[in-house]
């Protein structure tokens, strides 16, 4: 018979050993490093953008050197030009205009502004020579007759409304053969009488003078002749001038689409005619002896594309004339001199 131990005493048999509980408390760790350490992996690998979209993240370089347009939501980088939307043009600066190779190699070429685009184009001056039916004035010919003067009130039988206003009173009057129904309006002759020699712009008719002779201005006269004298033998020539400016054109008081009277101003030489451009066709306006170029029906409302000949046959169009009466419109344009 086995008897039992005394109370309080134990034998080794049923003593648990003291080293199993390090042991198994050792593996537990190990088990739940393990455990952890794939849950992190896991959560790594998800966050991997290749698994969602098959595309790595750019590298630090790629996002500095390739300047493509930022992603939603991301701001633009700098140096970069913002990415134009659908609904309105990009602003452009010089930079983006002339984009460099090395800078700007992904990214595509900014529109053009609208108004760039829209800006309508400086319209061209055309000259081209005809032949012209020759008049009684012809250049380099040399004429006679007899000066007289006299002092312009008005705007003279050439309606040139300032003609009395320029300072140096260089105006005449020639006689009316040799004005040739308002032909000669606008012209520069050099004058030479007793005294000397003179430069005037014809600005009015003589009705009463011979065929060759000029009525001065009384300051023109004082130059080739004397005062006192009254009526002198002179000679003459046309001229071209330098340094007048350009041709003007100004449309008549009263005109309208359905009359229209026109009148070239300030042409280095003669003008002989004037056409406008109707349905792709120049149509010639008669001269009256006031110096308007008319179209009794008009022409429409305009612009007009005008085409002026001078007396040499040079041509000049001009285009963008307005029906503007009593305006004086200016050109980019004017006769060769010769």
């Amino acid at each position: 018979m086995t008897q039992s131990p005394p109370a309080g005493t134990s034998t080794s048999r049923h003593r648990r050993p003291t080293h199993a509980l390090p042991v198994q408390l050792h593996w537990y760790s190990i088990v739940a490093v393990l455990a952890g350490t794939a849950a992190v992996l896991s959560i790594i690998t998800s966050c991997q953008p290749t698994e969602l979209t098959g595309q790595p993240l750019p590298s630090a370089a790629a996002s500095v050197t390739a300047p493509g347009a930022p992603g939603d939501g991301e701001p633009a980088r700098p140096g970069t030009p913002p990415a134009p939307s659908s609904s309105t043009a990009p602003a452009t600066t010089p930079a983006q205009l002339a984009p460099t190779a090395s800078t700007y190699a992904t990214s595509p070429a900014p529109r053009p502004s609208v108004a760039a685009a829209t800006r309508p184009a400086a319209q061209p001056v055309a000259q081209t020579t005809t032949t012209v039916a020759p008049g009684r004035i012809r250049p380099g010919a040399t004429y006679t007759g007899y000066g007289t003067f006299y002092s312009l009130s008005g705007a003279g039988n050439c309606l040139y409304e300032d003609a009395g206003a320029d300072a140096s009173h260089s105006y005449a009057a020639l006689n009316d053969a040799d004005y040739e129904n308002a032909r000669m309006c606008g012209g520069y002759i050099q004058a030479t009488g007793p005294r000397g020699t003179v430069v005037v712009k014809i600005v009015d008719r003589c009705p009463e003078c011979k065929p060759g002779d000029i009525d001065f201005s009384p300051e023109a006269f004082a130059t080739i002749a004397d005062p006192v004298a009254g009526r002198v033998p002179i000679s003459w020539r046309l001229i071209s001038p330098a340094n007048i400016g350009n041709i003007q054109y100004k449309i008549k008081e009263g005109s309208s689409p359905y009359w229209l009277a026109i009148q070239p101003r300030n042409h280095r030489n003669p003008v002989v005619s004037l056409e406008i451009s109707v349905n792709g066709s120049w149509q010639a306006l008669s001269r009256e002896q006031y110096n308007y170029f008319l179209a009794p029906n008009g022409l429409g409302a305009g612009p007009f594309s005008v085409r002026v000949t001078d007396i040499y046959g040079q041509q000049i169009i001009n285009s963008g004339i307005t029906l503007s009466p009593t305006a004086v419109q200016a050109t980019s344009s004017q006769f060769a001199q010769h």
